[in-house]
């Protein structure tokens, strides 16, 4: 089984929530609510007020710098519409794309629309113009999809999507292929691995599906971990879990993969069955 590791970018600069949304708000509740229950220390919460001042909310140096080290070929989602939290603008998006594929990394569209047609094959045209890359792929924010979402995105001209998602973790599914598309579910995800659980909760629980997908003969295995998260005195358990799932890893010889690697490796496969076919037939 390989591994694919992926970093939605959710957000950019904390101005771009302030009027917008209410991003902030709801962290700094969630944060003295978390406080009041022992669930973080008094500095993780004075370090989460101070992201307002300190202005920069992502991580995608300190996690290129990381994954690089590690041999990790992961993929960026990056945002071309705003909505659910997401507020940043595509004038601020484009630097970010072009300095991830100045350090060897991919990228791709982080999501919003999933219902209309001409909504996502508008985000997925304004990404090819803005990154100047003819093939390349999309996740949807909060992994929302429908019956049509992934046909949808077909006709866009997604060569693939990260989107499925089944948050009980009861249904792990291999790539499937919807029209010239290939869809590779979601497996794993920080933020539900992670929702109301310690880090040695949430690095057994993780084990498991890494284990229970091998086992089932997954070939690969497809992970998400929010750029935003790889903040020590912010975020100290998704953090420390992320290191410790690349150290297991690594430690466990699961090779790792990116997106569009694994879709070559799906055409050939794909293209002899169907030659295979032919010839029987």
């Amino acid at each position: 089984m390989k591994i694919i590791i992926s970093h939605d970018i959710d957000h950019l600069y904390a101005s771009d929530h302030i009027w917008k949304d209410l991003m902030l708000e709801k962290l700094w509740a969630r944060s003295f609510l978390q406080l009041c229950g022992r669930t973080i220390s008094f500095s993780t919460f004075c370090s989460r007020i101070n992201l307002v001042f300190r202005n920069r909310m992502h991580r995608i140096d300190e996690l290129m710098a990381f994954d690089y080290v590690n041999g990790v070929p992961s993929q960026f989602f990056i945002g071309m519409n705003s909505g659910l939290g997401m507020s940043y603008t595509t004038e601020k998006a484009k630097p970010v794309i072009e300095y991830i594929k100045k350090y060897g990394f991919e990228v791709g569209v982080h999501g919003i629309d999933f219902q209309e047609y001409e909504a996502i094959k508008r985000e997925h045209d304004l990404f090819k113009a803005i990154s100047k890359t003819e093939a390349f792929g999309v996740r949807n924010h909060y992994v929302r999809f429908d019956s049509e979402t992934f046909e949808k995105m077909d006709r866009a001209g997604y060569v693939f999507d990260s989107t499925w998602f089944n948050k009980e973790k009861t249904d792990l599914r291999a790539p499937f292929k919807v029209g010239r598309m290939w869809e590779f579910p979601l497996h794993i995800m920080d933020g539900y691995m992670l929702k109301d659980k310690t880090l040695k909760q949430g690095i057994e629980d993780t084990r498991n599906v890494i284990e229970q997908a091998d086992s089932q003969g997954i070939p690969y295995c497809t992970i998400l971990f929010h750029d935003f998260y790889f903040n020590e005195s912010c975020f100290p358990t998704e953090y420390h879990w992320y290191k410790w799932l690349i150290d297991f890893l690594l430690s466990n010889h699961y090779p790792f993969i990116s997106y569009k690697d694994a879709v070559k490796e799906l055409e050939e496969i794909h293209t002899d069955g169907c030659r295979l076919h032919q010839q029987c037939i």
